[in-house]
């Protein structure tokens, strides 16, 4: 692993624990091995936009796209703008446009980086789908997000979702089932009785 996928994966920790200013230490390293990287500019505009400093944020936003159109990460903090502006429709094409384009690349060849993106893209856009009514799209892109998980965290996962969508009382108690079960309880559509 080269230093610059050393540096994302511990911004993407500091991401996952909610430490921001982490985040932006992380990228700040990056850019010391290499001035101009997107994906540094990236992170620092992801850490900026959950700081709740959009300013900030679009700016380092606009130097990730000048640096490297079309880059995954960047794409990802417009998919949070458009989210925090609820505009839906534009959320979940940005979030699909991202999906597609990790899908395009074999899952051999995913960076780290690519991995953390594709699964805050699942994530985000399970949200984004049921947001707009729309719930067998929002479970089974919540399946694909903890497919990408493993043992614990995919319950997780799996057990958020079986929330969402308020299992009935009866089925209460399974939502501490082991993944693969819960998987085929919500699957097997007995779960989604209210939505």
């Amino acid at each position: 692993m080269d230093d610059k996928e050393n540096w994302i994966g511990i911004a993407n920790r500091f991401a996952n624990q909610g430490d921001f200013r982490g985040m932006r230490a992380s990228a700040k390293e990056i850019l010391q091995l290499a001035s101009e990287d997107a994906d540094a500019y990236a992170i620092m505009a992801e850490a900026s936009f959950y700081m709740d400093e959009r300013e900030k944020a679009a700016e380092y936003l606009a130097q990730a796209e000048g640096s490297e159109k079309g880059n995954l990460r960047a794409r990802l903090v417009r998919a949070a703008f458009f989210a925090a502006d609820f505009a839906l429709e534009e959320e979940i094409g940005e979030l699909l446009a991202i999906v597609q384009a990790t899908e395009a690349v074999g899952e051999s060849l995913w960076t780290e980086s690519m991995r953390y993106v594709r699964f805050k893209a699942l994530a985000w856009l399970s949200d984004a789908r049921l947001l707009a009514a729309e719930p067998e799209l929002s479970m089974n892109t919540l399946f694909a997000a903890s497919d990408m998980c493993k043992g614990r965290r995919s319950g997780i996962v799996l057990q958020q979702g079986a929330l969402l969508f308020e299992l009935p009382r009866e089925d209460a108690g399974r939502i501490a089932a082991p993944p693969s079960r819960l998987r085929k309880i919500l699957r097997g559509g007995q779960a989604l009785s209210s939505v």
